[in-house]
C-alpha cells in the first residue's frame, strides 16, 4: 500500500480498519465533542489527551473512512469501538497516532510539535490506500 497522509491500515480481531485523519474527521470530531469550531475541537484534544481521545480518535477516523468510500462503518457506535480497541496491538494503535499526527490539517503547534516526515522520506500523497 502506498501511503497516503492522514490514512491508516491496521487489523482489528482479525479485520482490517482503515481511518482517515480528514476534513470529514474533523466534522465528526466536533459533532462527537458537541463544539462548533476546529479551534475548540483542537482545544478540546489537547485537554484531553487520554484513553476517551484516543477511542473517539479511532472511532471518527474509521467512520470518515467509511463514509467517504460509501461504505458501512465498521462500528455501530464509539462504545463498539471501545470494545474494539482491547484487541488493538501497541504497533497498530502507533500508526493511528502517527497518521493522525502527521495529518495535512495538523500544523506542528496542533500535534504537540512532532515533526513530519518529508515526502522524500516515503511519504507519498498521490498514493492509494486499499480498497474494502
Amino acid at each position: 500500500m502506498n501511503k497516503r497522509r492522514g490514512y491508516y491500515t491496521i487489523e482489528v480481531a482479525g479485520k482490517e480498519i482503515t481511518g482517515h485523519f480528514s476534513v470529514n474527521f474533523w466534522a465528526l470530531m466536533e459533532e462527537e465533542l458537541g463544539l462548533k469550531s476546529l479551534g475548540e475541537t483542537f482545544i478540546q484534544l489537547g485537554q484531553s489527551a487520554g484513553l476517551s481521545s484516543v477511542r473517539r480518535l479511532l472511532y471518527c477516523s474509521s467512520k470518515a473512512y467509511c463514509l467517504e468510500e460509501k461504505i458501512q462503518p465498521y462500528y455501530n457506535d464509539i462504545f463498539e469501538c471501545g470494545l474494539a480497541m482491547e484487541e488493538v496491538s501497541d504497533d497498530d494503535l502507533a500508526k493511528v497516532l502517527e497518521a493522525f499526527m502527521e495529518s495535512k490539517l495538523m500544523s506542528n503547534d496542533d500535534n504537540f510539535g512532532i515533526e513530519r516526515k518529508s515526502e522524500e522520506e516515503g511519504d507519498n500523497p498521490e498514493g492509494k490506500s486499499k480498497s474494502h
